[in-house]
C-alpha cells in the first residue's frame, strides 16, 4: 500500500478492507490484518465521532434511552472533592 503521506495510505487500506470483505464473508479469504484495524485515518476516527454524536450521545439518542430506562436521568454532576 502506497500513499502521499500516512492519512492516505490508511484510508486506502481501509477502502481495501472494504472492498475484500465479501471474499471474506463467501470464505474464500480466511481475514485480512491490517494497520488501520489499530490506527485508523483521521477520515475514519471523525465519521466515528460524527456516529457517536448523532446516535448515542444527541438528545433522545441511546445514552439517554438507556438512562431513562434505569430510571438514571443524566445530568452533569460536579466532582466529589478529593478528585478535584
Amino acid at each position: 500500500m502506497t500513499g502521499s503521506n500516512q492519512e492516505q495510505v490508511l484510508q486506502r487500506e481501509e477502502a481495501l478492507k472494504t472492498r475484500l470483505a465479501p471474499l471474506i464473508s463467501a470464505g474464500k479469504l480466511a481475514g485480512v490484518q491490517a494497520v488501520s484495524d489499530w490506527v485508523p485515518s483521521i477520515a475514519r476516527q471523525q465519521a466515528d465521532r460524527q456516529l457517536l454524536q448523532r446516535v448515542v450521545y444527541a438528545p433522545g439518542g441511546v445514552l439517554e434511552q438507556a438512562a431513562a430506562r434505569l430510571g438514571q436521568p443524566l445530568r452533569a454532576a460536579p466532582l466529589p472533592a478529593r478528585v478535584r
